[in-house]
């Protein structure tokens, strides 16, 4: 079970100690945020100049972000995405560990796009609040995982891809209103990344930050709600 389902799981059973009033469980819905920064080998030319003698060394920095991705990914898949597509993470109430990525544009049907990507989490410590007032709940998890954007099988080649890792911080609970009632459910996700791809079959290093939030309340990075 990845890191994603397992913290989904936990605030779920929180939802179900907190909550006074039948609530009807409802998938979570997280914009995926990647921004990296590539950087690549450049070409190396010879100087004559004073500061240069010798030659020049350069090297290439280009950005990965998710517009980025979903016109690679659409090259792929042979669709044309608009420039307000996003890429969401969507999973399930009722069985958290089939999440699935997806590509929304408009009010064009989702793209499932699932197969292209590769998560993989690590070992979990987790810590978690109930307010007994106002029944206010939180998790958070923190672990290193990873993430890979790689070809799909019975697809073409993507032009772009990387695997980088890196501390991760998931954040989800449960927001109460008057008399226990649920109003709200959240996840977010922060992660400080690093590792490696290629971009046009150029090796390249990568550092940069991957999140996703859901709607429902403001990650906070601090600590959790009294």
């Amino acid at each position: 079970m990845t890191t994603i389902s397992k913290i989904t799981s936990i605030a779920f059973l929180l939802i179900a100690g907190v909550a006074q009033t039948t609530f009807a469980q409802t998938n979570v819905t997280m914009v995926l945020d990647i921004d990296l920064t590539a950087v690549s080998q450049g070409t190396s030319t010879n100087s004559n100049s004073h500061d240069h003698e010798g030659g020049i060394t350069d090297v290439l920095f280009s950005r990965i972000n998710s517009r980025g991705i979903i016109q690679v990914l659409g090259a792929s898949l042979g669709d044309s995405f608009s420039k307000k597509a996003r890429l969401l993470v969507v999973t399930p109430a009722d069985s958290p560990e089939d999440w699935t990525i997806q590509i929304q544009d408009g009010t064009n049907a989702p793209v499932d796009v699932t197969g292209f990507f590769n998560h993989q989490a690590g070992a979990v410590s987790v810590s978690g609040t109930k307010n007994s007032n106002h029944g206010n709940s939180t998790v958070i998890s923190f672990s290193v995982d990873s993430l890979s954007l790689l070809d799909q099988t019975n697809f073409p080649a993507l032009t772009e891809h990387f695997s980088v890792s890196g501390f991760t911080i998931i954040e989800s609970g449960v927001v109460t209103k008057h008399k226990g009632a649920v109003a709200t459910q959240f996840t977010n996700i922060s992660s400080h990344v690093s590792g490696t791809g290629d971009n046009q079959g150029n090796p390249t290093v990568i550092t940069g930050s991957i999140s996703a939030e859901s709607g429902g309340a403001a990650w906070c990075s601090t600590g959790m709600e009294d």
